[in-house]
């Protein structure tokens, strides 16, 4: 913190210079941002998902996300790989949500919509992997790790 703090005083001490040191103390501030990005750790607290409801809606299945971020962090960044599986264990598509942005410190619902696929044929859906995953438009390590998964329905949502 003392490190953000100093540098936020760099910035207002000498405002006749910011022309000429803009550039630089710019990179600096985004080096030092990506620096705290990466250095989150999992004690900061999970981002929780949790599948709460399915919806069935001419033939598509409309799912409702619960996104509860005590991560500290705001998301601008968040595409989810999602493997969806039928009652079979048989997989049926694979497919990328967009859920950004996350605000920080904040529950948020969100819907997606599965296009052709009837919620009775979802046995399971897997986060296979996360293909984008940034906070200040920088990425953060370890993003997958900090997802804590959940569901309310019998559609189990696991990693």
């Amino acid at each position: 913190m003392r490190k953000v703090s100093w540098s936020r005083r760099i910035l207002t001490k000498r405002p006749a210079q910011a022309g000429r040191r803009g550039p630089m103390v710019a990179a600096l501030a985004v080096a030092a941002i990506a620096g705290l990005g990466s250095a989150v750790s999992l004690a900061d607290g999970p981002l929780g998902i949790e599948l709460n409801k399915l919806e069935g809606r001419d033939g598509s299945c409309l799912a409702y996300l619960v996104f509860d971020n005590a991560t500290g962090l705001a998301f601008d960044a968040l595409q989810l790989d999602l493997v969806l599986f039928d009652t079979d264990g048989l997989i049926l598509r694979r497919l990328t949500l967009d859920a950004a942005p996350i605000a920080p410190a904040k529950t948020t619902v969100k819907l997606f919509e599965i296009a052709a696929t009837r919620c009775d044929a979802l046995g399971r859906i897997l986060v296979n992997d996360l293909v984008r995953c940034a906070a200040a438009s920088l990425p953060v390590a370890g993003c997958l790790d900090k997802i804590a998964l959940s569901s309310r329905t019998p559609v189990g949502l696991f990693k």
